[in-house]
């Protein structure tokens, strides 16, 4: 399971999800990446979606946009996340 979210861009994007909260099209979340590309970043959500961590809900009308938010289960794996995040940085910090 696990090796799934080694897909690029996959744990990023869980994170800034968590820190920045639901966005309002894949192009926010591109932009908020800062990669060029909608590729990588579309291949990687449609894991998370298939692994339940994220939920996307499309919006009607013209331009088409799709609301990207974490599930609860998401939030939960994005936390831990952030945990880990957090201890590598004090760890990189107090070494240098």
């Amino acid at each position: 399971m696990i090796e799934r979210l080694e897909r690029q861009y996959a744990l990023r994007m869980l994170l800034l999800i968590h820190k920045r909260g639901p966005f309002k099209s894949l192009k926010d979340l591109v932009n908020a990446l800062g990669v060029r590309s909608f590729v990588g970043p579309t291949r990687a959500l449609e894991v998370l979606a298939d692994l339940g961590l994220v939920k996307m809900s499309p919006h009607e009308g013209f331009p088409f946009r799709v609301r990207i938010e974490l599930t609860e289960l998401g939030q939960k794996v994005a936390e831990k996340l952030a945990e880990i995040e957090e201890l590598l940085t004090k760890e990189r910090n107090s070494n240098g």
